[in-house]
């Protein structure tokens, strides 16, 4: 491996940690969408520089090979390439705001199973357990979701459900992004067991 290559991902990766370092869920949406434009363009243009890196010999011909086929094969990887392109080259947005809700009558441990609604005699209204027990609400914040994006091919791609076969619990984009950003962490450490003299 091109020992340039190695060197100049690491600075894609700096540029990984500072959009994560700043990203957040209760930032305004456009900040959001910003960031996240740098986190995709920074991290997608360490494939293109560990690609020509890899070119110098052999083994690091196959090393990329491998990773190429694994960025096409898993969910998550092959997403945020496609995110990125789509973000560059279409007029997609890869994520969508959710406004933030309140929920009455949401199911838990403990809580009603049923609501049921009836109104005051001053026009309001009154949530009432129909089982006795205590009527969850919860409130959920605003946020951004990865959205599906259209890929170079025309396909769709659905956000990413799987990574490296481990079903994802946390879809969120913050999530998401940190274990890009481990993923890419690890190809910089193999990439540098792979460099020339």
């Amino acid at each position: 491996m091109d020992t340039r290559s190695i060197e100049k991902a690491g600075t894609r990766l700096a540029g990984v940690d500072i959009a994560l370092e700043q990203l957040s869920g209760d930032m305004p949406y456009k900040k959001f969408q910003a960031l996240w434009n740098i986190f995709l363009t920074s991290w997608k243009s360490a494939y293109t520089i560990f690609e020509k890196g890899s070119k110098i010999s052999g083994p690091s011909t196959e090393w990329f090979a491998a990773k190429k086929a694994e960025r096409l094969s898993d969910p998550l990887l092959k997403y945020l390439y496609e995110a990125r392109n789509a973000d560059e080259h279409g007029l997609e947005v890869p994520t969508e705001y959710h406004p933030g809700f309140v929920g009455i009558g949401v199911r838990g441990e403990g809580f009603s199973k049923g609501v049921m609604v009836n109104s005051t005699a001053d026009g309001g209204m009154r949530f009432e357990s129909i089982d006795g027990l205590p009527v969850l609400v919860r409130e959920f914040a605003p946020s951004a979701q990865l959205a599906p994006i259209v890929a170079r091919n025309s396909k769709s791609i659905a956000p990413p459900t799987h990574h490296l076969g481990v079903a994802l619990e946390d879809k969120s984009p913050l999530n998401v992004a940190r274990l890009a950003r481990d993923y890419l962490a690890r190809m910089i450490e193999e990439a540098t067991a792979l460099r020339s003299e």
